[in-house]
């Protein structure tokens, strides 16, 4: 799908015909075989091949249209994208094809300013000056009503919207059953000052409580209803902003195997967990400048696999991993790495996970807005513990030359995995005058994603950091 900040409409429509046929030379089965690999815009470009080649691409269960409208009335060609999102789905209604449709309604969202009397947040009631994006928005959502049996992903983006607007202009539109919906993600951006007064929940009889293949649901900037919502009942994926503690999650989703959750404190998050007994994967954010107690702390362990994000810059710096590991029993597996991340200010965030090597059991840190010299003080305050029971490391190149600053030794390392990513990171800074015991190492495999790294130089780069022999008297 297109990102949010796209300004339009994309459309991807079937290619047409060859002159000449392949089908003669490629085997059906072979076909679905490779078919069912593919990627949906491979999978598009497939069905231009060949008649046969189309057929099987157009009847396949991966294959959609995908449709993405950012509503912006000001742009010149705001009311062509608007046809033009209008006709992608009339064609996917006359196919017969799926179809996977987002909009993001931000830069039509309402006017929000400031009284000057009190400085508090005013949500504008509609005008004549905004019908516009009030018609483009009913137009849209008949389009979208008329669909629904044909749309399996559903993505709707707000900014600053009334809450009489989402009732009658898109709830309203939405109470129809969507048999073939497997993901679906609704998200307001109302100011965190206009919420207490301007926030909704989403209806009862949403998708005409019909959603029989909904397996993946998000939701942001608007509240669950503390009544289960029967197109929700066979969710096992969910992420919300927020959870309350007086809602039993398990009623609210009764197949509910993961959960994510990104503004609520620990404290919040461990008491909505108390009901919550199938989890098997929890993410969640720590919080700025919230405690984080024991009690708390042992009820997620509980989950199988979990991922903290730590803002590391509220926290200042006072970061303990230790409260979230020690459940796992035994030997680990440690793996040090870089995701993209766009909350933080350097575009990526470390990643630190310890893993039990003969469980499920998984924990996850990411560590959002620290430098490498923080970040280097809580690798060394947290993963020291572990270092006598770590069987195998995987890490990126970065963080290999701070191994022999967290550790002395690794009596018990056997396998140790480094990857070089195609978009080089630098180094932490390290201890040039130590290397890392491992006198069990037997396996060093080395993943080069980039070219302008030489082998030879990653393998004199390992043997700085390394001792693999036996240790010397000295």
């Amino acid at each position: 799908m297109a990102s949010p900040t796209a300004t339009f409409c994309t459309m991807e429509a079937t290619p047409s015909l060859p002159c000449f046929d392949y089908q003669r030379f490629l085997l059906p089965e072979l076909i679905l075989c490779i078919f069912d690999q593919l990627p949906h815009r491979d999978l598009l470009s497939a069905a231009g091949a060949c008649s046969r080649w189309r057929y099987l691409a157009l009847k396949h269960p991966n294959f959609a249209y995908h449709v993405a409208l950012v509503v912006d009335v000001k742009h010149p060609a705001s009311c062509q994208r608007l046809t033009a999102f209008c006709a992608v789905l009339r064609c996917a209604r006359q196919r017969k094809v799926d179809v996977c449709v987002s909009v993001d309604w931000r830069p039509a969202a309402a006017a929000v300013t400031t009284d000057p009397a009190t400085g508090a947040l005013v949500l504008h009631a509609d005008t004549e000056q905004n019908k516009k994006p009030v018609h483009a928005m009913r137009t849209i959502m008949a389009a979208i009503r008329d669909s629904l049996r044909r749309i399996i992903e559903l993505e709707l983006t707000f900014g600053a919207v009334h809450r009489q607007t989402l009732w009658e202009d898109i709830f309203f539109k939405l109470e129809a059953p969507m048999p073939r919906l497997q993901e679906f993600t609704f998200k307001v951006g109302l100011p965190q000052e206009l919420y207490d007064e301007h926030h909704t929940y989403l209806p009862l009889r949403l998708f005409a409580r019909n959603a029989p293949k909904l397996w993946r649901v998000t939701i942001a900037g608007i509240e669950l209803n503390n009544r289960p919502i029967d197109a929700f009942s066979k969710a096992s994926v969910v992420d919300v902003a927020t959870v309350n503690t007086d809602f039993d999650l398990h009623a609210l989703f009764p197949n509910l195997c993961e959960l994510t959750v990104r503004v609520t404190p620990v404290k919040v998050v461990a008491m909505s967990l108390c009901f919550t007994w199938t989890l098997d994967r929890l993410k969640t954010v720590v919080v700025s400048r919230t405690p984080i107690y024991l009690a708390d702390t042992q009820q997620i362990c509980q989950v199988p696999q979990t991922f903290v994000t730590f803002d590391v810059s509220g926290l200042l710096g006072n970061v303990s991993l230790v409260l979230f590991v020690k459940p796992i029993p035994s030997t680990v597996v440690l793996r040090l790495g870089r995701i993209v991340d766009s909350l933080d200010p350097t575009g990526s965030c470390a990643v630190v996970t310890i893993a039990s090597h003969n469980s499920n059991t998984v924990r996850e840190f990411g560590l959002r807005g620290c430098t490498d010299a923080e970040l280097h003080t809580i690798l060394l305050a947290n993963l020291r513990l572990f270092g006598p029971r770590i069987v195998a490391v995987y890490a990126q190149d970065c963080f290999i030359d701070v191994l022999p600053d967290i550790f002395d030794t690794l009596p018990e390392l056997e396998v140790l995995n480094v990857e070089w990513p195609a978009i080089p990171t630098p180094a932490l800074r390290r201890n040039w005058h130590k290397r890392v015991y491992c006198p069990k190492l037997r396996q060093v495999n080395l993943f080069d994603l980039s070219s302008r790294v030489e082998a030879n130089a990653n393998v004199e780069r390992l043997r700085d950091v390394i001792w693999p022999g036996e240790r010397p008297s000295w």
